[in-house]
């Protein structure tokens, strides 16, 4: 088939391209090279990209995006700015890439300006669910509000029920939990996902949002501080620098490895189905900070203080544990790299470009 997949020049999208040209498929990477994730001079002679048409521009420019779309069957739409600090800060930027460049895809397939366009794959994030799904003995599942700056200045860094205030347990996040983003990266994804299935269905054009946990491996900018706490903890242990753990150690992420978010997509593209799918990818297993830290500064030789430091971001969740049950009956998907493995190939492939940057 012929696929376009914006932002393909990216971490995620270098990896889909790689499977997508292996599976004999004519791939088209539409993305602006953006300097805070490819640096001041983009390479553009990856290995993942050779095969591949190439086309730099931004989502932003209607008329490019129609004329890299006009022959795809595909299009998987990976192209977004992603940082979830950096977004509460730099709204029109984000607001112009997530919420501008989806509408026009949007659009065009409103107008059946792409008339082989079969099925569209939209690329969400757990974001959207905001804090997630909890128990509460007295009220029974909730889903806590953001946590407020005075509660966590005490150290009070576990969320509570909206209804009785009580204290709250964990519950893996499944599709049908409420949505209320905490950030307006969060905000944007939620947009680009009910954008598309809305307009893909009317179109009559199956689509699929795939909401990822928090995505790693190899590839990650390792100097884009919103790429994920994986590369901040990466370098400093390396470089033997204290490492920085915020609130009390104990908030988790689900850490899913990005060849199996890979495998996603590809079940969204391969698989049949007809109205438009949403559907979590991740582990199901939920990693706190505290010993992600520990773990990635034992392989660097152990040389960093792993220091819990009570710091805490105003709109950062507390826990992140998807349901991912949904997912697996619709593609038989089931992730294949635990953290532990996944973070040393993370590390190993860290050790090499830290390394390289030494020289």
């Amino acid at each position: 088939m012929k696929v376009l997949v914006t932002g393909g020049a990216g971490f995620i999208g270098s990896y889909l391209c790689e499977e997508l040209i292996a599976a004999g498929h004519d791939v088209t990477v539409f993305d602006s090279f953006h300097a805070q994730i490819h640096g001041s001079q983009p390479c553009f002679d990856r290995p993942w990209l050779k095969p591949c048409e190439v086309i730099r521009e931004s989502v932003e420019n209607r008329d490019a995006l129609y004329s890299a779309a006009i022959s795809a069957e595909v299009v998987v739409h990976l192209a977004a700015e992603t940082g979830t600090g950096q977004s509460m800060q730099e709204v029109s930027r984000y607001s112009s890439v997530n919420l501008v460049g989806t509408t026009n895809l949007a659009h065009l397939i409103a107008n059946k300006s792409l008339p082989n366009l079969k099925r569209v794959v939209i690329a969400s994030s757990r974001a959207i669910y905001g804090e997630g799904k909890y128990n509460c003995a007295n009220d029974g599942v909730v889903y806590p509000k953001p946590r407020s700056a005075e509660r966590m200045l005490k150290g009070q860094f576990d969320p509570v029920c909206p209804m009785c205030g009580g204290e709250v347990e964990l519950a893996p996040t499944d599709e049908t939990s409420l949505k209320q983003p905490s950030s307006f990266y969060g905000l944007s994804k939620q947009f680009q996902e009910d954008c598309l299935t809305l307009i893909c269905d009317a179109a009559g054009i199956s689509c699929a949002a795939l909401r990822f946990q928090n995505v790693y491996g190899p590839r990650q900018s390792l100097n884009n501080p919103y790429t994920g706490v994986l590369t901040v903890f990466a370098r400093n242990a390396f470089h033997g620098r204290r490492i920085n753990v915020f609130e009390d150690g104990k908030e988790s992420r689900d850490f899913v490895y990005v060849t199996d978010v890979v495998a996603a997509i590809v079940g969204a593209i391969s698989f049949s189905y007809q109205s438009s799918l949403v559907l979590n990818v991740g582990t199901g297993v939920g990693v706190p900070l505290k010993q992600l830290a520990e773990m990635i500064n034992l392989y660097y030789g152990g040389k960093s203080d792993v220091y819990v430091s009570g710091d805490f971001r105003v709109g950062d969740i507390r826990h992140n544990v998807a349901d991912i049950a949904a997912i697996g009956r619709a593609f038989g998907y089931s992730p294949k790299i635990a953290v532990d493995e996944g973070v040393g190939r993370f590390c190993d492939w860290a050790r090499a470009e830290l390394e390289a940057e030494l020289q």
